[in-house]
């Protein structure tokens, strides 16, 4: 019986546990096998990415408190982010990246983690 490569099926010459007859198909097979995966992981890394560029755009332009409904209009998805924190007076800190916010009902507080954090949605 006489071996074929795994994806294109030409005859495999060489090594008794060769599975593919060059680096091309090898490369090809498994570049496919991992394409689905890899696409999910894309996807998520793109929404984190935005995210985190509508929380800086706004910082940087001393937008600190922001609607969270003017928030979604720029395309932010609460859904996602990279970490969260909880404070003493147990308010969740969100995280993207370099980014925070604290949310209350009605509104966002943005600021750069990892700098003085407000310890509460009054200040």
């Amino acid at each position: 019986m006489s071996r074929t490569c795994i994806r294109c099926q030409s005859r495999l010459r060489g090594r008794s546990d060769q599975r593919f007859c060059s680096d091309y198909c090898r490369n090809h097979y498994h570049n496919r096998k991992k394409q689905k995966e890899r696409s999910f992981f894309r996807k998520i890394n793109q929404i984190l990415h935005r995210n985190r560029m509508i929380l800086y755009q706004l910082a940087n332009n001393y937008q600190i408190r922001i609607s969270c409904e003017e928030l979604r209009t720029f395309g932010f998805n609460f859904d996602y982010c990279t970490a969260w924190e909880q404070n003493e007076n147990q308010e969740p800190l969100v995280i993207c990246y370099d980014m925070a916010y604290r949310r209350s009902k009605e509104e966002v507080i943005i600021f750069r983690y990892g700098r003085t954090i407000p310890l509460s949605n009054d200040s």
